[in-house]
């Protein structure tokens, strides 16, 4: 226990020193160590993980606030909520909140530039400066209940404590009221500079101001505050980070103001004040429905009966019951194609706005399911990718299997609502989360060849379920490498809110009940199984599929569709066994490519023009922004800070060209040289 409690602290003390938080370790509230106020943040996430991978087992954890340059509001949901929204002016705020172990809750805000350090009112306490906070996933000392994050920080951009709330604050007792002094011109140091200036672009795209004004903005916060400043390049990343997540609160294009220090000062508090819109669900181009095919046999009911008291997407329901479902039965039935064995396992990710598509929701419902079907299966059920080692280690024979039939169970469900840290990982230099991914997609055998501790499981049933956001995973899965690497093992679905239940749905469970009971009935048949094949009849429609499904195409898109025949016969062996068939029938194959297809449709709306290569689609971005006037080579050269050479923008140019994404180029005359300018397609 003491193993898994830790493996939820590394996941954490990772994410938590990405964001900058100094973090400590408590005797339940009780810092550990000398001069623990001043803890300075690390710069290194590794560094942080690596300490809590031996601390978690012992010891709680805290923020400091002060050196996080976090303020934190503590209430009591009964009796002090009516205060502090009156306090906020009525609306309540979209900020990172933990529920602690006694049940109260934790708002955590940016800090400002002065406020009290720490004090209490009306049933409230504001902290900042010298005081810490327990936060996730650490345990109350006295009821042994875990704080849990209601609302995520690195999902849930921090808000900036309202002024009128901590003028409140101030007008405590005097003894309370000692003055935190911040200095809002010191220096952003290396570990932090990308994020406050994340953080500076979208409080100005909440704001509405347009793209170029944003990025002098950006520019000039990074020349002034940053130290040493980031490269251009990367302050363009992160600005058109922040553009592609928020959706403006008010237009203003076509605004000619010029954005200087000061002005940035001004509109975004000096450090980045952070509002939180919106994100945008909408498109023109968003995937049609999916087909009704898709919705057959035992888990189309569960949808049609979940769905009137559910706001998930019956995509994400569908889906997310298929994986479990394949999880739970094992590695019995198969599919033989060319010598090698196609098993039930499954990896889909869902792609929606962060709380507003009601992934956690959706799959909530689903387990629900599955796991009255399979008691035994719901501790099967772990998250946390931080390395192939780790996923390994949870799937192979320990030193103790002939004592403990858990530890020879090797059937996995890997749940990540943060599916992001995946792809963080997986595309860092060494390490072996991609090529285990990989392993376990294809054939369950999974090792690792180090020198001195080797890891190594056979016959591992390792499936996969991911929540991310469009932005998330347009900015991290950038390279077709990296979707050669795994990401072409998963299903990507985009999915949305369904419908507004002001009051919340709720399955009766006699339904839960009625359909955990035939679940386990194609559980049981499932793992009478072996050998799946396809009837005659199915045998026809598949050759008539089969040309479409194997034709490949270029770019990330087709990287992401490589595996397309591969993944229609896993649905397909799912939806037969679901139907307790020992033969794949038409109608199966028929749902298997309903889904299919729209998964189809959800990597084209997601990454329709997306090229592959990196530059390329650098170029491609920044000639559409630009489609009136175009861009000369010069202008292009730029893009990149000057340091990619002619022949590497030449390659990118002609692939833009071969693709028709970008117009032939207009040569120009000048006094001297003759000058190339180049233009989006039409």
């Amino acid at each position: 226990m003491n193993t898994e409690r830790a493996g939820r602290f590394v996941e954490d003390a990772y994410r938590l020193a990405e964001l900058g938080w100094a973090l400590i370790r408590l005797d339940g509230k009780i810092p550990k160590g000398k001069d623990w106020q001043h803890t300075e943040p690390l710069s290194d996430p590794h560094q942080a993980a690596g300490m809590w991978a031996e601390w978690g087992k012992r010891w709680n954890m805290g923020v400091v606030l002060g050196p996080s340059r976090l303020c934190v509001i503590e209430y009591d949901r009964d009796e002090a909520e009516p205060v502090l929204l009156d306090l906020l002016g009525g609306d309540w705020p979209t900020t990172p909140t933990v529920r602690t172990g006694s049940g109260r809750r934790h708002l955590y805000f940016e800090v400002p530039p002065n406020g009290v350090s720490k004090a209490a009112r009306d049933g409230l306490e504001l902290r900042l400066g010298a005081h810490q906070c327990v936060v996730p996933p650490s345990e109350h000392p006295d009821r042994g209940i875990p704080y849990v994050w209601e609302l995520e920080p690195w999902s849930t951009p921090l808000l900036t404590v309202p002024a009128d709330a901590l003028a409140v604050f101030a007008a405590a007792p005097d003894e309370l009221r000692e003055r935190l002094r911040v200095d809002p011109d010191a220096k952003i140091q290396a570990g932090q500079r990308r994020d406050q200036v994340f953080r500076l672009a979208c409080s100005l795209v909440a704001r509405g101001v347009p793209r170029d004004a944003i990025l002098t903005a950006a520019r000039a916060f990074n020349e002034t505050r940053c130290e040493p400043p980031l490269e251009d390049a990367q302050v363009v990343d992160q600005v058109d980070g922040a553009v592609g997540r928020y959706e403006p609160a008010t237009a203003l294009a076509g605004t000619s103001e010029v954005y200087t220090p000061a002005k940035v000062k001004s509109v975004a508090g000096g450090a980045g004040v952070i509002s939180h819109p919106s994100l945008s669900s909408q498109s023109a181009t968003w995937p049609d429905a999916l087909d009704a095919d898709a919705y057959h046999g035992l888990v189309g009911e569960i949808v049609q009966t979940l769905e009137p008291h559910t706001e998930a997407d019956p995509v994400a329901i569908l889906s997310q019951t298929l994986v479990a479902y394949g999880n739970a039965v094992g590695r019995t039935p198969y599919a033989l194609v060319e010598g090698d064995r196609h098993y039930l396992n499954l990896y889909a990710c869902l792609v929606g706005d962060t709380a507003k598509a009601r992934k956690g929701t959706s799959w909530g419902r689903a387990r629900a399911i599955v796991s009255t079907a399979d008691p035994e299966w719901e501790c099967r059920i772990k998250s946390g990718l931080s390395s192939g080692e780790g996923l390994i280690a949870q799937v192979a024979k320990g030193e103790e299997s002939e004592e403990s039939d858990e530890s020879l169970d090797p059937r996995l469900l890997v749940v990540e609502s943060e599916f992001v840290s995946a792809l963080k990982v997986a595309g860092r230099d060494g390490n072996t989360l991609s090529a285990i991914i990989r392993a376990a997609w294809d054939t369950g055998s999974l090792r690792t060849l180090t020198r001195h501790s080797p890891l190594e499981a056979e016959g591992a049933h390792v499936s996969i379920i991911g929540h991310i956001t469009a932005e998330e995973l347009r900015r991290y899965l950038d390279a077709t490498e990296t979707a050669n690497g795994f990401a072409n093992r998963f299903l990507w679905l985009c999915v949305r809110r369904s419908k507004l239940l002001p009051e919340g749905g709720s399955l009766p469970p006699a339904d839960v009940e009625r359909y955990g009971a035939r679940m386990r009935e194609a559980i049981a048949f499932a793992r009478r199984c072996g050998q799946i094949q396809r009837s005659p009849q199915t045998r026809e429609l598949w050759a008539s599929e089969y040309e479409r499904l194997s034709a490949g195409e270029s770019g990330l898109v087709g990287a992401l569709l490589a595996r397309s025949e591969a993944q229609v016969l896993r649905l397909s062996l799912l939806y037969a066994l679901l139907d307790r068939a020992k033969l794949v029938q038409p109608e199966h194959l028929r749902a298997a490519l309903a889904l299919w297809r729209y998964s189809e449709r959800s990597v084209r709306f997601l990454f329709g023009d997306s090229t592959g290569n990196p530059d390329a689609d650098v170029i491609l971005r920044a000639l559409r922004e630009n489609r009136e006037s175009g861009l000369t080579r010069t202008e292009i050269s730029s893009l990149f800070g000057r340091h990619a050479s002619a022949a590497r923008i030449g390659r990118a140019l002609d692939l833009l060209h071969e693709k028709t994404l970008a117009a032939t180029p207009e040569t120009e005359t000048t006094g001297g040289r003759p000058v190339e300018r180049w233009r989006a397609a039409q």
